[in-house]
C-alpha cells in the first residue's frame, strides 16, 4: 500500500470524468508495535502541495484480513501537508490526540494471490464532505495499483456524490 500513486492515464486525456489525483501513503511511527501506521494524503495534481484529504491509517491483522482503521488529524492538518516526504514532521503526534473516524474502517481481505478487496461496511463513515453527511469507500489493492470508488449520501441516504461503476484508479509509482 505504501508509495506514490497518480491516477491512470486516462486523467490526462479526460480530466472532466478522471480527475488527475496524485495519492502518498508513508510509514510513521515504525517503531510502534501495535500496528502498521501510514500518513495519506491525497491531492489534485495541479494543487499537489494543498492536500484536499490526509488522514492516518492504522493497518491491523484480523486474521481473515486486514483492517485499514481511519483517524483524522487534530486540528487543522495543513501544517503535516508534505509529511509523506519526511515522517519525522508526525513525531511530535500521538496517537491519543487522533480523531478515530467511527464506521470509516476499510476490511481488506485476499481475493487472490496479490489483490486484496474491501468496503466500510454500512452507512456509518461519518465524513461530512462536498454535501454529504456520510460517505462509503470500495478499495481494490494491488501490486501496481489502488482502486477506490468513494460515494457521498445525504442524511435522507441518497447519493449525491461519486459514481457506483466508476473507481479511481491510482498508479504506484507514477508520482514521486
Amino acid at each position: 500500500m505504501m508509495g506514490s500513486y497518480a491516477t491512470s492515464p486516462a486523467a490526462a486525456k479526460d480530466s472532466a470524468n478522471h480527475p488527475n489525483v496524485v495519492l502518498h501513503i508513508s510509514p510513521m511511527w515504525e517503531e510502534r508495535m501495535d500496528g502498521r501506521w501510514l500518513y495519506m494524503e491525497q491531492a489534485m495534481a495541479d494543487a499537489s502541495t494543498k492536500p484536499y484529504w490526509q488522514r492516518i491509517c492504522r493497518v491491523m491483522d484480523q486474521g481473515q484480513g486486514i483492517e485499514c482503521m481511519m483517524y483524522e488529524l487534530p486540528g487543522d492538518p495543513m501544517p503535516y501537508a508534505g509529511a509523506w516526504q519526511d515522517s519525522k514532521r508526525l513525531n511530535q503526534l500521538l496517537p491519543s490526540l487522533l480523531n478515530p473516524q467511527v464506521g470509516c474502517s476499510v476490511v481488506l481481505s485476499q481475493a487472490k494471490p496479490g489483490v486484496w478487496t474491501g468496503s466500510t461496511s454500512g452507512s456509518d463513515c461519518d465524513e461530512p464532505s462536498h454535501g454529504a453527511a456520510t460517505i462509503s469507500r470500495t478499495l481494490t489493492l494491488t501490486p501496481t495499483q489502488l482502486s477506490m470508488t468513494d460515494q457521498g449520501f445525504d442524511s435522507a441516504g441518497k447519493q449525491v456524490w461519486g459514481s457506483a461503476d466508476r473507481p479511481l484508479v491510482f498508479i504506484k509509482g507514477k508520482n514521486k
